[in-house]
Parts: C-alpha cells; sequence; structure tokens
C-alpha cells in the first residue's frame, strides 16, 4: 500500500477496493442509517499533533451503534 510520502504501488482499482472493504464492513449498504463526523484536532494526548491525526465517528442510528476510528503517525 501507498504512504503519506508513496504512491500505491498497484492499479488504482486494487487501491479502491482496499479503502471499500471497511466502510461495507460497517455500513454495508444501509447509508441513510449511518452519519459521519470527523475532526483532525489531538484531542487526547495519544494523537502525536501532526497532519495525520485523524477522529471519524459513525453513527449508524438502524444498529444503534457508534464506532470510533483514530489514527495518528510519526515523520
Amino acid at each position: 500500500m501507498g504512504d503519506a510520502y508513496h504512491r500505491f504501488g498497484g492499479p488504482q482499482r486494487k487501491a479502491k477496493e482496499a479503502a471499500r472493504a471497511p466502510v461495507f464492513d460497517l455500513v454495508q449498504d444501509r447509508f441513510e442509517d449511518v452519519e459521519m463526523y470527523d475532526s483532525d484536532q489531538p484531542w487526547s494526548r495519544w494523537f502525536f499533533d501532526v497532519a495525520w491525526d485523524q477522529t471519524w465517528i459513525l453513527v449508524d442510528r438502524g444498529e444503534a451503534r457508534a464506532t470510533v476510528i483514530c489514527t495518528t503517525d510519526t515523520d
């Protein structure tokens, strides 16, 4: 896979499939039931306070579930 400094080396179709799979696992085709919120603020000491700090919150009203995804990285 690619990263912050390198392009993905495979075909674009493969990159799109890799990105689509986790979204489908969380949402399936129930897009109307899910709201997404995001933040790039380092709201916890866990974050490295860099450009890659991200938090996504998916609220799934159909399943009465919230999923929180946090990412960070260092150079």
